[in-house]
């Protein structure tokens, strides 16, 4: 058994030996290699002009667990005078967008009532020329519904235009009874506007 004890320890330390020795083998082969590449990068950095322990510190300002001094730096009466100055800002900005909201809605008030006046105009004119189409077919059946001769002579006396248009409203049968009883230079005239167009 004590033999069996003397071995068990024996390889106990050639197992410990070994790990210890594979701990050497990596400090050697691969820390000491980084450690002196990074030594050697910091150095030629410095020497090309880099300013590598500023670039270190901004890098680790950066990171969200480093907590940033410059807070701390500034005087309180400087924070709040620059919160006053965003603030004077702000209110400035503010009142600019209110003048123009008010400028925009201004315009949308003039074209709303630009809209409705020429909504208002055209409905006039729609009812103007409904009329003038009212009136001018009342003309036209009136002529009709005449004796033919008291519809030559008034037509006689119209325009000679305004003749045709009315004439060339009628039916075909009281047109003819009109016409038959013009003047026969005048009836020509129209005939041949009415058959024109």
């Amino acid at each position: 058994m004590g033999e069996e004890m003397a071995k068990q320890q024996n390889n106990s330390k050639k197992n410990t030996e070994k790990k210890q020795s594979r701990v050497l083998v990596f400090l050697m082969v691969v820390i000491v290699p980084v450690l002196f590449a990074l030594v050697l990068a910091v150095v030629m950095l410095y020497y090309l002009g880099f300013n590598v322990g500023d670039t270190a510190r901004d890098m680790l300002q950066s990171l969200p667990f480093v907590e940033s001094d410059e807070d701390e730096e500034i005087p309180e009466e400087e924070y709040v005078a620059r919160l006053e100055h965003e603030n004077e800002s702000f209110e400035q900005r503010i009142a600019e967008l209110e003048t123009a909201l008010a400028d925009t809605e201004e315009e949308l008030e003039e074209a709303q009532e630009e809209l409705f006046a020429l909504q208002n105009d055209e409905l006039d004119e729609e009812e103007d020329a409904e009329q003038a189409t009212a009136d001018f077919d009342d003309v036209v059946r009136t002529l009709q519904e005449m004796t033919a001769s008291s519809a030559a002579e008034i037509i006689e006396e119209l325009p000679e235009a305004q003749a045709v248009l009315y004439l060339r409203a009628m039916n075909v049968n009281a047109r003819a009874e009109i016409i038959s009883r013009i003047e026969p230079d005048l009836a020509a005239s129209i005939l041949n506007q009415i058959s024109d167009d």
